[in-house]
């Protein structure tokens, strides 16, 4: 099976190919606003390094938010077009799913992984998962066993930072918090008394390779988007008074 993975949710645009549950090929720009002039060249690079033709793409995988309005759109409509084009399938991998998996290889069983993105002002968009223990032995017995791992704590939503502690409904376990609403969520959970790991900037990033991972996920469960009706899913931030 080869599937094309989109990443456009935030400032990086990226795109990976996955063939047989391995990814083989992965190209990411850090840069606000270059989605629209970047992220064709990018497929077109993954897919060459890949030596995958566009005839051999059996499912698009996009990171259908929350996150950037543009990016969110540029995204989508480019997934749904390269779907349509090529008869395979879609699906929409959430995006703070996708940045909680990233660090699904270095957390622990128990912990929860709380994955935030900024929403201005003094809000976010979150959603925390629970470790589960590892599936297997590894990659050995389970193609993708990190994204296996990942149990929803707190359904993704956006809100005041101030919302946070009751929202996640955790009080003894270890939160590890990704993303760039890390630096609002740290000390709103640290003052309740929840022990925090915030996960450095430079591993934090959403990445095309994990919303690869994830979506083969829902591939298993049988899981796949209609194109003509697919959109993202915006969560807008609520504003306060």
């Amino acid at each position: 099976m080869v599937l094309l993975a989109i990443e456009t949710a935030t400032h990086t645009c990226g795109a990976a190919v996955c063939v047989d549950g391995n990814v083989v090929a992965e190209n990411h720009m850090h840069r606000p606003r270059a989605h629209a002039q970047h992220l064709t060249p990018i497929i077109e690079d993954v897919l060459t390094r890949a030596s995958v033709d566009h005839s051999e793409i059996d499912v698009v995988a996009v990171s259908k938010g929350p996150g950037s309005y543009t990016g969110l759109r540029i995204g989508v409509s480019t997934a749904k077009g390269w779907a349509e084009a090529t008869g395979a399938d879609l699906i929409g991998v959430p995006t703070l799913e996708a940045l909680a998996a990233t660090v699904t290889p270095h957390a622990s069983e128990g912990e929860v992984v709380c994955a935030a993105l900024d929403a201005r002002r003094d809000e976010v968009f979150a959603a925390a998962y629970r470790m589960r223990e590892v599936v297997g032995d590894g990659e050995k017995t389970h193609p993708h066993p990190w994204t296996g791992r990942l149990k929803l704590q707190a359904a993704a939503s956006a809100m005041n930072v101030k919302e946070l502690p009751d929202w996640i409904g955790v009080k003894k376990a270890r939160v590890r918090v990704i993303g760039t609403g890390a630096a609002k969520v740290e000390p709103v959970l640290r003052s309740v008394g929840i022990k925090v790991r915030v996960v450095p900037d430079v591993v934090s990033r959403p990445s095309a390779a994990w919303v690869a991972r994830c979506a083969l996920e829902m591939v298993g469960r049988g899981q796949k988007a209609e194109p003509k009706t697919f959109e993202p899913m915006y969560l807008k931030a609520f504003h306060v008074g």
